[in-house]
């Protein structure tokens, strides 16, 4: 018995809630945040065009198939979506599209519009660094461009410069207890800092936690010791070359760091593989327990840069970002988000690659975090926004850029682009 007009079905091609597409021309990856599962297709104008009404909300994220009549290559795009638990063939009859919800990448009051009346500062601040000094000195010659790269050794051509205990406390005390707020104290030698003793008592009462960067060879080593003694608060040694390692056997041999091991970090900066090599060398007779690599980019080495900064494609295929991850990162950039840093002269940076946002002076932190997070272009600089990842198949598993990339002004560290 044949059916009539009025019940002809209809099948319907939708994606599960955590299939990711990306389409970039005539390419397309389907990404299952759940699995971790990517499905690839190149150099195929139709998957792309069905790939494309499956992202589109005014076809209703779905798209209409023939199962039996299409071509092999959209019959092989079906089965690997089915295969994998990302997508499937929905019936209807009459034609009539299924209902279909797809979560938007929208996260908490994030941007909020600039009348929100609701704003509070504890939705979007996580960090806020305080430069207590800059030196034209650097601590170790060599490291003029450290602190675009990582939070150390802030360099300032117009000689040295301090930032007022004052202002610290003024511009902190007020949101101590935040949920997940931290303090983090840095420059180019906190250790050097003038009111340090001054600063100390106040620090001890703080609820946050708080982390010193220290350069090592350090202006005082006894100051490290002030510092560790306050309960809620670690060390973040950088150690730079060419005297910084030399002094770590005496560093380790002191009562004060025996007792308080676990609360120190060391950061190897080197610029070269001859720096690994003679760090990883000596490491097995220091015995450290929490050791990083931090490369240095001098502007003559790229070619050691490249080398151990870029990521491969099976680096980034290799990822496998949640389905929280996916979305946040075409909102904001989880490098950058919720960090302030605040400068000896008082200016105060979203990050330090970019414009500041006004001074700790004249200005309220709520009032500096309202602006970035309403006009500004830190917090949410994505590889959406940037060339050529913005045309990349691959732009949502690449983890977001970083300080590295912002202070090169270079954004495709792959072999990729």
């Amino acid at each position: 018995m044949k059916r009539s007009p009025g019940n002809k079905e209809t099948c319907w091609l939708v994606l599960e809630p955590y299939a990711h597409p990306v389409i970039a021309g005539n390419n397309v990856l389907i990404y299952n945040s759940i699995s971790g599962v990517k499905l690839e297709f190149r150099d195929s104008p139709g998957i792309s065009r069905l790939a494309g009404d499956l992202t589109d909300p005014s076809k209703g994220f779905a798209a209409a198939v023939d199962p039996g009549n299409e071509s092999s290559e959209i019959k092989g795009f079906i089965s690997a979506l089915r295969g994998s638990y990302s997508g499937d063939i929905i019936s209807s009859r009459d034609g009539i599209r299924p209902v279909v919800i797809r979560p938007r990448p929208v996260m908490l009051n994030y941007p909020p519009p600039a009348d929100y009346q609701d704003f509070t500062i504890g939705d979007y601040l996580r960090n806020i660094y305080f430069f207590l000094n800059a030196s034209e000195e650097p601590s170790a010659a060599g490291y003029t461009h450290a602190m675009k790269q990582f939070p150390c050794m802030a360099y300032d051509a117009s000689g040295y410069s301090e930032l007022p205990a004052s202002a610290v406390l003024n511009n902190y005390m007020p949101y101590d207890g935040i949920s997940g707020l931290g303090m983090d104290l840095t420059g180019a030698d906190l250790t050097r800092y003038s009111q340090l003793d001054d600063l100390l008592p106040y620090l001890k009462k703080l609820i946050s936690p708080i982390i010193c960067h220290i350069p090592l060879p350090c202006h005082d080593p006894e100051a490290v010791e002030k510092l560790i003694r306050l309960k809620n608060c670690r060390v973040s040694f950088y150690v730079t070359l060419p005297s910084g390692p030399a002094l770590l056997p005496e560093l380790m041999n002191k009562m004060f760091f025996q007792k308080t091991k676990k609360r120190f970090d060391f950061n190897f900066v080197i610029r070269s593989l001859d720096e690994y090599n003679m760090i990883t060398g000596l490491l097995p007779g220091i015995g450290l327990e929490k050791v990083f690599f931090l490369p240095y980019y001098s502007g003559e080495n790229f070619e050691f840069f490249r080398d151990n900064i870029f990521l491969s494609k099976d680096d980034i295929l290799g990822s496998k970002p949640d389905q929280r991850q996916v979305y946040s990162r075409q909102v904001l950039n989880e490098h950058s988000f919720g960090k302030l840093y605040v400068m000896p002269s008082g200016e105060v940076f979203p990050n330090l690659n970019g414009e500041p946002l006004g001074s700790v002076y004249n200005e309220s932190i709520p009032g500096l975090v309202r602006r970035e997070v309403t006009t500004g272009n830190a917090w949410n600089l994505t590889r959406m926004k940037v060339q050529p990842c913005s045309g990349c198949l691959y732009r949502f598993l690449c983890p977001p850029i970083g300080n590295y990339e912002r202070s090169m002004q270079r954004f495709n560290f792959c072999d990729i682009l």
